[in-house]
Formats: structure tokens, C-alpha cells, sequence
């Protein structure tokens, strides 16, 4: 089959040949980092070496990467370290120096005075050394554009449910599965979900209850807050945004695909089944007995095909999406 011809897969992240031959105890590193666990040191070494040696690693990694620069800034930051990718390396170079700094000083410890000028000197070169190697890494670590990469940006604009106040606004839900290829998926919503009396169950978007959810917004408005809130089968509140036990609104900024910092873990407080994710945006802050009162009026069952909660003066999108075990 020819390039021209070849179909990309829809998801995120975008595929890279030899990820797939990635040894499991390196995958299960790689995708701790994309969740927000820590490595321990050793870890971080083992890891470094696989880096540098075995490709299926370093391909895995490019592609948890690739994901997490789209979680951290959309589409328009694929090419650019992530806040986090940068914070581990700047960790990683500073423990570096401190652990050189540490056996120079062990070594230079019993030398003259002349000695201990000697080790001074070294550590400065250690740190310049860094701050070379740094961009280098940072370079290197830039992946190259791809087929999906080079899509325009409208292909990333928000695609929840239709709403009656939602032209301005954007809602995105991304599954991260680890267990799953690719581990990072989007929800989309099926065409058939615009309509509030279809049964749409077979055409809805799922995520394992093990699984992790994120969340992006785009915002075109001049509605500076948001609610964001889960609905299940049995009319529960799932509160996404604010982090109980805050109940006012969470402040958010102009622009597209603006990931929220909020990493939901399904296997908590949550159900297999039907349930929907509302993004309520408003000028002025909603509080949490203001979005109760209005999931109350919902009839049982009925979030499923509701894409609007009745909040006045607010604009919103919704995704119906199924949890499964």
C-alpha cells in the first residue's frame, strides 16, 4: 500500500513503528511519568540506559511524550518539551551535579588548598556541561512531524455534544489506559448523540474503569469560569472541577485545547455504565449547590440524553460516554 493510501489511526498518541516491541517493565515506567508518578533514581537510570540503547523504548517514550505535550498544551505544542518533561529534566540535571559534586569532594577532601580549587573548577565545568547538553536534549527529544502532526489546527477543534450555548466553547475528554494501545484515546461523540431522544449506546465513546480521565477546554468566549461535572445512570454528581472540597468555579482563560490539571482515576467513586461530563461555562462563578439543584431536576436515567444542564446565563458542552469494566 502506498504512503498516499495509508490510514492513520484516530487517537492519540500517534503511532511510532517498534513501540509495540517496548519490554513491559519499560512501558509500565514510561506510562507512570505520562500519570504523574515519580521514578526513583535507579529507576530514572535503568530507564536512561534503555533510552539510549534499545529503540522500541525510545519509540514507547516518543509517543507517551507526544501525549503528554497534547494533554499540556494542544495541538499547537507537539513540538515543545511539556512543563512536566521539563521539570524531570531539570530534576535530573541537578541531581546529576550534586551527586558529581559529592564524589569530587570525597576524592579532593584530603588534597592541598590547591586541590580544592581544582574541584571547584570541575564542578563549574560539570555545569556547563549541562547547560549544553541541555538544549541538545531537548532537540533531540523534538519528534519529527508526522502525517497527523500536520493537520491543520481545525482539525483539533472541540467536538463534545451539540449545544444550544456551546459555538463559543469546547469540551474534550481524553481516556488514558495504560493497559490499552494506544494508552491515550480520545471521546469523541458520535454524530447520532445530537440527538437528545436517539439511542445512541451502541455509537458511545467507552473507558475502562481503570483507566484515568483528562480533560481540555476551548474557550472563544468572554466567560472567564467554569463547572465541570459527571452525571451517571443514577443522576450522582461526580465533581471534576472544582476539586471538592472547593465549590465555586474554576477561573479559565481565553484560547483552544487548554488541558485542566485535573486527572480523574475512574476506580474511584465511579460505575460501569452510561454517565455524561458537562462543561458549564459562566461570567460570574457558579457554586456546587447551584449545579446540584439543577442535576436534581433531571429525571433519573435522563443525563444520558440531556446535553444541557438548566443554568441560566451559562454556555455548555457535554459528552455521553460509557464506563466499562
Amino acid at each position: 500500500m502506498s504512503d498516499s493510501k495509508r490510514q492513520e489511526p484516530r487517537g492519540l498518541p500517534i503511532p511510532i513503528p517498534d513501540a509495540d516491541s517496548c519490554p513491559p517493565r519499560f512501558a509500565k515506567m514510561i506510562d507512570g511519568l505520562l500519570l504523574g508518578d515519580a521514578l526513583s533514581a535507579k529507576q530514572q537510570a535503568e530507564l536512561d540506559a534503555a533510552l539510549r540503547g534499545q529503540q522500541g523504548v525510545k519509540a514507547y517514550y516518543d509517543r507517551a511524550m507526544l501525549a503528554e505535550r497534547m494533554l499540556s498544551g494542544g495541538p499547537e505544542a507537539l513540538f515543545d518539551p511539556s512543563p512536566a518533561q521539563l521539570t524531570r529534566l531539570e530534576s535530573s540535571v541537578l541531581d546529576r551535579v550534586e551527586v558529581e559534586a559529592k564524589q569530587r569532594a570525597v576524592t579532593e577532601k584530603a588534597k592541598s588548598r590547591t586541590g580544592v580549587f581544582g574541584w571547584i573548577a570541575g564542578l563549574v565545568a560539570v555545569g556547563a556541561a549541562v547547560l549544553i547538553t541541555l538544549p541538545m536534549v531537548l532537540k533531540e527529544s523534538k519528534p519529527q512531524p508526522t502525517f497527523s502532526a500536520r493537520l491543520e489546527p481545525a482539525e483539533f477543534q472541540a467536538r463534545g455534544a451539540p449545544a444550544k450555548h456551546g459555538k463559543l466553547v469546547g469540551l474534550r475528554v481524553f481516556c488514558i489506559d495504560k493497559q490499552s494501545t494506544p494508552p491515550v484515546r480520545e471521546l469523541v461523540a458520535d454524530a447520532a448523540q445530537a440527538s437528545t431522544s436517539a439511542k445512541v449506546t451502541s455509537s458511545v465513546p467507552s473507558c475502562s474503569l481503570r483507566a484515568t480521565l483528562r480533560f481540555a477546554y476551548t474557550n472563544r468566549s468572554e466567560l472567564s469560569k467554569l463547572f465541570l461535572v459527571g452525571v451517571d445512570a443514577a443522576s450522582r454528581p461526580l465533581w471534576y472541577a472544582p476539586v471538592p472540597p472547593g465549590h465555586e468555579s474554576i477561573d479559565v482563560v481565553k484560547g483552544v485545547d487548554k488541558a485542566l490539571p485535573r486527572a480523574v482515576r475512574l476506580a474511584v467513586n465511579h460505575k460501569p455504565g452510561l454517565m455524561r461530563v458537562y462543561a458549564v461555562f459562566s461570567k460570574k462563578a457558579l457554586i456546587s449547590k447551584d449545579v446540584r439543584a439543577a442535576i436534581t431536576k433531571l429525571k433519573k436515567g435522563s443525563a444520558t440524553s440531556q446535553t444541557l444542564l438548566s443554568i441560566d446565563d451559562t454556555e455548555q458542552r457535554s459528552l455521553l460516554l460509557k464506563l466499562v469494566r
